[in-house]
């Protein structure tokens, strides 16, 4: 039999999201990345030392972690995470709320650009806004792991703002006949039910279970 050779090759990149005027990252990702995947990716390796995988980490990225890691970033939306929940100001939460809101719009409009996922066809809602579910799942973050410098702080209200949003998107949809506002109201309702299974602690299967009560009209 032929043996094949296989590399992986893992490219870690960002953009530069620091804002060289102000000095204030614009944009989160780095950070996000850096806490789970970068590392995890490459430490988990250890458990498994047969296995050979190659890591290309990009200079614009390495500079924004080490940045982080020293401690000298200048990052809001780290500043609003570190902040206990019950010390939110109203500006925290509009912070907050803002920063759902712009990715709720982006990946609506990149949706709208490229049709990668075909909502309005057989496409999920969950892979054309996943930048703004893992937000959601952020906001409501129970538990840290041991090595983390902060300890877990969960914002519900926050959440609860994000399905204000929602459902003042889904009402002012309602009725139109325009094909794009029909999709967006359709795909504005599956993310409502989405972030309430994540407030409320709904597991997937407790989920599943839910829809198909709700397709064959059981109470």
């Amino acid at each position: 039999m032929a043996r094949i050779y296989l590399c992986f090759l893992w490219h870690m990149h960002q953009p530069f999201y620091k804002d060289l005027v102000t000095g204030e990252y614009k944009l989160p990702w780095t950070r996000m990345h850096a806490l789970k995947d970068y590392y995890g990716m490459a430490r988990i390796l250890e458990e498994f030392p047969e296995v050979r995988q190659t890591f290309n980490l990009v200079p614009s990225m390495m500079a924004q972690v080490a940045e982080y890691a020293s401690g000298d970033a200048k990052d809001p939306f780290l500043e609003a995470a570190l902040k206990p929940a019950e010390n939110l100001t109203d500006a925290d939460r509009a912070f907050l709320l803002q920063q759902a809101e712009e990715l709720y719009w982006e990946e609506l409009s990149w949706e709208r650009l490229t049709g990668d996922e075909g909502l309005g066809g057989s496409g999920l809602v969950e892979l054309a806004f996943p930048g703004f579910l893992a937000f959601v799942r952020g906001l409501l973050l129970a538990e840290t792991t041991e090595d983390s410098l902060a300890p877990a702080r969960p914002r519900p209200e926050v959440v609860e703002d994000i399905l204000v949003f929602l459902a003042g998107r889904w009402i002012v949809l309602e009725g139109d006949t325009d094909r794009e506002h029909g999709i967006e109201r359709d795909a504005t309702m599956r993310l409502i039910d989405l972030v309430l299974y994540r407030l409320h602690g709904v597991d997937v299967h407790e989920a599943q279970r839910l829809e198909l009560a709700w397709a064959e009209g059981d109470e």
